[in-house]
């Protein structure tokens, strides 16, 4: 687990998109690796699923846009 933050760090470190989240600050104590990323307040996207079970047509599409574009 620690090898995939770490990596989840250093690929947020070099981003720099606005539909990618951005990482502002990152610090680690002997236990734990801290992230301080920007505040998202509707969660991510398997909360959103998570709540309405499906997207329309139209916010898939809209998402998918927004993906392909940060890729």
């Amino acid at each position: 687990m620690i090898k995939y933050a770490l990596t989840e760090r250093n690929v947020l470190n070099y981003s720099n998109h606005p539909f990618i989240v951005s990482l502002h600050y990152a610090f680690q104590t002997p236990e734990k690796l801290f992230l301080v990323m920007d505040y998202c307040p509707g969660g991510d996207m398997g909360d959103m699923l998570a709540k309405i079970r499906k997207f329309t047509e139209t916010h898939a599409k809209i998402y998918l846009a927004e993906i392909v574009l940060a890729i």
